[in-house]
């Protein structure tokens, strides 16, 4: 295979569009380590589950992705399952936990969750389950009394996202869970927008979901952190890859993409420089344009921690639009 001569990254972001790309909410540009391992990973030949050397050689490297991904999510290796994306990890979490469920279904949700959430709520209700979908406070939070609230006897979980898409308001998940657990229900939570932005590692949450393309990685994978004992019925069935969780040939050129963004997210973390530039480009981006009068508009809500910068420039032909605000040049994540 002759390998591309110029490789999409961060720098130089395949758009489809002259200008600056910023909506980084809605996916992410795929960066140099991610590509070259996706590159990679096409020239791996062998299945993952065949038990020869060249099935060998995709176990492996499925593996050792599985290992990259687990380092990002806190959790162990064996925990992280491995799915087309981010729609399918929630769906997997709360239908797979409804129909796993040897009692009457109850779910507790929120209005401001993705709709991968909130329609895979309502295949629950088709199930037999009740819903109850709390609403969030004016400036976009979640209060934990009111999960606590809604909790009944019957209720085997609880999905709040970390953070949403349109106003990056990070919700406190880990209390929200503790107040589950106390009330025996599993905590789910989408963390699709925070992956790769801010540290999961400290989340409480039974079930995480997480998809490739938010953190500059190939679009069409994601995973789903299953935490130990949790009980979860599989929505496509067939092999018993993934723990028999999600059958299929696992997407191992996709698969190493992933982690290989997952890796270089992570380093950008852990860089205190790096974190400096992302805070001073967010400062920028609360200006308006030279020659614009009109201040910049904040849709993102900003009494509480935020996970990303939603902004309109009024009055400016160019700018009507709300873009999500990447991180600077040469990040690993936005």
């Amino acid at each position: 295979m002759t390998r591309p001569s110029s490789v999409p990254s961060p720098q130089a972001p395949t758009t489809g569009a002259a200008g600056v790309y910023l909506d980084h909410a809605a996916t992410s540009p795929v960066c140099a380590q991610a590509a070259e391992a996706v590159l990679r990973g096409m020239r791996i030949t062998g299945n993952p589950s065949s038990r020869h050397d060249a099935g060998d050689e995709a176990k492996d490297a499925l593996e050792t992705s599985r290992r990259q991904l687990a380092a990002m999510l806190g959790c162990a290796p064996g925990d992280v399952v491995f799915t087309g994306g981010g729609s399918e990890a929630d769906a997997l979490a709360v239908v797979g936990t409804v129909l796993a469920a040897d009692r009457p279904a109850h779910v507790i949700t929120t209005a401001i969750e993705h709709s991968a959430v909130l329609e895979s709520c309502a295949m629950a209700a088709e199930l037999g389950a009740e819903i109850t979908v709390l609403r969030p406070d004016s400036s976009g939070w979640i209060d934990p009394d009111d999960v606590r609230r809604a909790l009944r006897p019957d209720t085997v979980l609880v999905s709040v996202m970390h953070a949403n898409n349109e106003t990056g308001v990070l919700q406190p998940v880990s209390e929200i869970a503790d107040i589950a657990h106390e009330a025996g229900a599993l905590m789910h939570t989408d963390a699709v927008q925070t992956a790769g932005k801010v540290s999961l590692a400290d989340l409480s949450a039974d079930l995480v979901s997480v998809s490739a393309h938010k953190f500059y990685g190939p679009k069409g994978v994601g995973a789903l952190k299953v935490a130990p004992g949790v009980r979860l019925a599989p929505l496509i069935r067939g092999g018993s890859q993934e723990r028999g969780l999600r059958a299929g040939t696992e997407n191992v050129p996709g698969i190493l993409g992933m982690a290989a963004a997952a890796d270089a997210a992570m380093h950008h973390l852990d860089d205190p420089a790096f974190q400096e530039r992302r805070h001073a480009l967010r400062s920028r981006l609360l200006t308006a344009p030279p020659g614009h009068a009109a201040a910049a508009a904040l849709h993102t809500g900003i009494h509480w921690p935020c996970a990303g910068t939603a902004v309109a420039y009024h009055g400016c032909d160019q700018c009507e639009r709300p873009a999500a605000a990447a991180a600077p040049e040469g990040a690993g994540s936005a």
